[in-house]
């Protein structure tokens, strides 16, 4: 089973456990089913979110070149690592690229006291991409509001410091 599906399935499990908690009988309330939808909702837009930037970031790219997904900012760190695996997944399974592992760049990130997790500056990436060998670095981050949820990813061009490829998808 592809961790998108075990994450929703999990996303959804959880959900249906903690209705199940607080009414204390296994029937959701009004209020509960409300939060489950808008959970599991929330949960199958980020995925579709992440797939639809995968599939361009994947055709965007010059092939056979060494990439790395350095970081993905959120306000929620299992949706953070969600989508940075989703999008090393997407890179590795194209055949087309060069993705370095993932235990190397934190490795790199951490020697350098740079943040594992959260925002990373351009200047930041461009610096963890070449000590990790590579000649593309990938960030971007969630953004929520009250109305619209927003996944932004870019690609940056470890040797010019330009940005190659730019993406957001909104979700709910």
């Amino acid at each position: 089973m592809k961790k998108s599906n075990l994450f929703l399935l999990g996303m959804m499990l959880a959900v249906l456990a903690f209705g199940m908690t607080v009414t204390g009988c296994g029937l959701l309330t009004n209020v509960v089913t409300s939060e489950a939808v808008h959970s599991f909702n929330e949960a199958r837009g980020i995925k579709s979110a992440s797939d639809a930037i995968s599939k361009k970031l994947v055709a965007a790219l010059p092939k056979g070149v060494g990439i790395a997904v350095l970081s993905i900012q959120s306000s929620d760190p299992q949706e953070s690592s969600y989508v940075i695996s989703e999008l090393e997944y997407a890179l590795v399974n194209s055949g087309q690229f060069q993705v370095a592992n993932r235990s190397s760049v934190d490795a790199v990130m951490k020697e350098q006291n740079f943040q594992l997790s959260g925002n990373v500056s351009d200047s930041e990436a461009v610096s963890i991409g070449r000590m990790a060998g590579v000649s593309i670095v990938i960030t971007g981050n969630v953004n929520k509001t009250s109305t619209t949820n927003t996944l932004a990813v870019r690609a940056i061009d470890v040797q010019t410091g330009n940005i190659l490829f730019m993406e957001r998808d909104t979700f709910r």
